[in-house]
Formats: structure tokens, sequence, C-alpha cells
């Protein structure tokens, strides 16, 4: 995943949003993209290796799970060390039928 963020070709308002955000900003962001693009679910580390950030940042993922942008599925799998892990994913919005008459 890129790590930049904001293209050449954005308004130069775009791209001074960009250098505004803070480390964790950019973290969230590039771990949000990690999700989205694996709608079965992440651990946090394998989130943090996807979107190419350093293990550490998978400190992040709980500040995204507390902000209910990621939720857990109550699923886990085998991590590293053989240890289980919990898996995430982006929350699933129920379609209600009473919206719409």
């Amino acid at each position: 995943m890129s790590t930049h963020l904001a293209r050449s070709t954005d308004p130069a308002t775009s791209q001074l949003a960009a250098e505004q955000l803070t480390t964790a900003q950019t973290h969230c962001r590039l771990l949000l993209e990690a999700y989205a693009t694996h709608p079965e679910g992440l651990t946090d580390y394998e989130a943090c290796a996807l979107a190419g950030l350093p293990r550490e940042a998978h400190k992040r993922c709980s500040d995204l799970r507390r902000l209910g942008a990621i939720v857990f599925t109550g699923r886990t799998r085998l991590g590293e060390a053989n240890r289980l892990r919990s898996v995430s994913s982006l929350p699933t919005i129920p379609f209600r039928e009473d919206l719409f008459g």
C-alpha cells in the first residue's frame, strides 16, 4: 500500500491537509485500507503487515475498534508462535426495510 497521502494531481488544499495528518492518523488510514480490501477480516498484526506498518502499529487497531471503525468478528486464527489472534473487520450495516416503507 502506498504511504502517499495525496496524489500530485490533487488540489493544493488536499496536499496541505495530508501534510497535517499525524502519524497515528496516517496509520489508521492505512489500516482501514487493509481492512477494506479483506472483508473476511484480519488480525491486528495481519492488517499491519498488509498496510506496510511496523508491528507496533497494532495499537491503532484498538483505536479503530473504540471508534467503531472496525469490529471483532468473533472468530480467531492462529498467528505467530501458534497463538490465537482475534479477527476484526469493517462493520456491516444491516439492511433496514423500515426505512424504505
